[in-house]
């Protein structure tokens, strides 16, 4: 009978050893973790530990119910950001996916209570590591902690891919779109421009949820006019007014009142916030320098990476630009944003923005002034506030002139 295990811990992620605690003669035996003290047993087909408590024991370790793709890429360095698919090569057969192991099963492998979660992600990391149950000390970007997170959101984001649309020498510049023409295939539009603007730096291409995107850009149907969105959100706001569920509930209730909580828009705005972790997580993994460019809500995702970056003090980026942005310029969020960022952070916005002047304040429930009609109210002199209103007609359009505008 073996009375210790060598193995990476469900619970705190580290690879440690594993006494027995309790011998059973049907059931698994019961170990003990020798760095966090949490209890576990033997997956049922690998030497990988899984979880164990006082009233249920996982079934298989974290790489063979599809929680982690490989223990030994958690904490991995990357010499590139084409890199990252290492990252998120499975180990082992998702056996709990594959197999369908019981309802109970599935639900006790990620509802029970956390003795101490990592400081990570924000509120969508912590709510991550808390729904897996894991303890330990505080980690950062590009550790075992943000791994996991990175696991958990990558499986999440459909079509999340970075392409390489141009080679060459300097700050690579990573570019994510808000929302695509229906059938694009390749950001013509970002390609153009960004050439204007850095003709020899390497160019990068951030694919995410491109079906709601496509879905968006069709709403759009290119130009909008102020009348049609007008109507459209005034219709909404009397339902809103009319709900006393908002009251009690302003954003959950809120949306659904609007019709719109599995809108497009409302789906991308969420999911924004987990690409941006994503990407600060990859980018955090190497040594390189880049600048950042995001239009709507391809802005959202740049600010959330940057909000990431800042947390764990990363600062790997070197400029920033913001199109028609899709966020709010709530004064403290900025402010933490700066610390992330060597150069400047460029915010380009237009009052002709008749998609962010109605709809975004519908899908935030007037809550939340956008950056892309607004100034973000920061006195730090590495940002950036520019007035594009002459070059930019409308929410589709910040691409047509950007190289003209841009501040470099």
């Amino acid at each position: 009978m073996t009375h210790s295990q060598s193995s990476f811990c469900p619970w705190c992620l580290k690879k440690t050893t594993h006494y027995i605690r309790l011998k059973n003669l049907v059931t698994r035996n019961i170990y003990e973790c020798q760095k966090c003290k949490e209890k576990t047993v033997v997956c049922r087909y690998c030497s990988n530990m899984a979880r164990s408590t006082d009233t249920w024991d996982d079934e298989l370790c974290l790489e063979h119910n599809g929680t982690v793709a490989n223990y030994e890429t958690l904490n991995s360095k990357l010499e590139d950001i084409l890199d990252y698919s290492e990252l998120f090569k499975k180990k082992q057969i998702d056996l709990q996916k594959a197999a369908k192991i019981s309802a109970a099963v599935i639900a006790g492998s990620v509802a029970f209570p956390v003795l101490l979660t990592y400081g990570l992600g924000g509120a969508l990391g912590a709510e991550v590591l808390a729904g897996l149950g894991v303890v330990g000390s505080a980690g950062g970007l590009g550790g075992v902690a943000s791994g996991l997170i990175a696991n958990n959101y990558f499986g999440d984001i459909k079509e999340f891919k970075i392409e390489q649309v141009q080679g060459g020498a300097g700050d690579s510049v990573i570019f994510v779109d808000g929302f695509l023409t229906d059938g694009i295939d390749r950001p013509d539009d970002w390609i153009t421009q960004l050439r204007k603007v850095y003709p020899n730096n390497p160019l990068y291409y951030i694919r995410w949820e491109s079906k709601a995107l496509k879905d968006i850009g069709k709403s759009l149907g290119g130009h909008v006019t102020n009348a049609a969105i007008s109507n459209t959100v005034s219709i909404w706001a009397k339902k809103a007014a009319t709900s006393s569920a908002i009251k009690l509930n302003p954003v959950g209730a809120g949306l659904t009142a609007l019709g719109i909580i599995n809108s497009p828009w409302a789906q991308a705005l969420y999911k924004s916030e987990k690409v941006g972790f994503l990407l600060a997580d990859i980018i955090s993994r190497t040594n390189n320098q880049y600048i950042l460019a995001g239009h709507s809500l391809g802005a959202r995702v740049v600010f959330y990476t940057l909000k990431n970056l800042a947390e764990t003090g990363n600062k790997n980026i070197s400029e920033v630009h913001l199109l028609g942005g899709a966020v709010g310029n709530h004064e403290e969020d900025w402010r933490q944003c700066c610390k992330a960022v060597n150069g400047k952070i460029n915010n380009y916005y237009s009052l002709n923005d008749s998609v962010l002047k109605y709809m975004y304040s519908a899908g935030t429930i007037f809550r939340s002034p956008p950056i892309g009609r607004n100034k973000i109210t920061v006195s730090d002199l590495n940002l950036v506030n520019k007035d594009v209103s002459k070059f930019v007609s409308g929410h589709t359009t910040y691409l047509d002139s950007f190289s003209i505008y841009a501040i470099k």
